[in-house]
């Protein structure tokens, strides 16, 4: 898909659960979604994000989710009030996981051979 592969508009209490999306622009976007949960799902080979939040979307659980080999971050959360827990990040052409201010560290995040030696930023990853 040329934006998206999966893509909740203005959504509450939505679940994204075990999905496999590769080969998009971005893998999951959220877009103004709250109170929801993005998990367990496989995201690799997409040519930006394989998850961005993007404009307003905030209080969700973004855990278990794999992000691997895509031409960005694996996981990219750049709204604040967001959970991001258990997620596997390997081999993203920058960092595995970037998390913005204000958002909240679940722990046991993984990140290894990204392109950026940070590997993660905001969480912490090991």
């Amino acid at each position: 898909n040329g934006i998206a592969g999966i893509e909740p508009f203005h959504g509450t209490n939505i679940r994204v659960d075990h999905n496999d999306v590769n080969g998009n622009h971005i893998g999951i976007e959220l877009f103004t979604t709250s109170n929801s949960f993005v998990t367990k799902n496989k995201l690799r080979s997409n040519t930006l994000d394989g998850l961005h939040t993007f404009s307003g979307s905030t209080a969700n659980q973004i855990r278990d989710n794999h992000a691997d080999k895509n031409g960005a971050d694996g996981i990219d959360v750049a709204d604040a009030g967001n959970t991001i827990a258990k997620n596997h990040a390997d081999k993203n052409t920058n960092l595995g996981i970037f998390a913005a201010p204000g958002n909240i560290d679940g722990g046991h995040n993984k990140a290894h051979k990204n392109g950026n030696p940070l590997q993660c930023v905001g969480v912490s990853c090991h």
